[in-house]
């Protein structure tokens, strides 16, 4: 299930002309900190969306802003693991 959904990450950055062949051993450690730091952006924005939420303010403007940045980061991070995860076809 995960190596088809890892392939179709592939199928489709590779559609937009991103590179997703063999990394050396430098890129991989600079995607992977730089996948942990938007992992990390993510986690925030998920917990002040959920505050905001709680709270019942009416400011909608805000909160779809950020949950538009969220939805950023996610695709930021999608692209980033089908570069570090090999492209293996079961």
């Amino acid at each position: 299930m995960v190596a088809a959904l890892v392939q179709v990450r592939v199928n489709y950055l590779q559609e937009f002309g991103v590179n997703v062949g063999v990394l050396d051993s430098v890129q991989e450690v600079q995607l992977r900190a730089k996948l942990r730091m938007l992992e990390q952006e993510h986690r925030e924005l998920d917990a002040q969306i959920a505050h905001w939420e709680q709270q019942g303010t009416n400011d909608q403007l805000h909160l779809r802003r950020l949950k538009k940045m969220k939805l950023a980061l996610k695709d930021q991070i999608i692209m980033i693991e089908a570069q570090i995860i090999p492209d293996i076809i079961a």
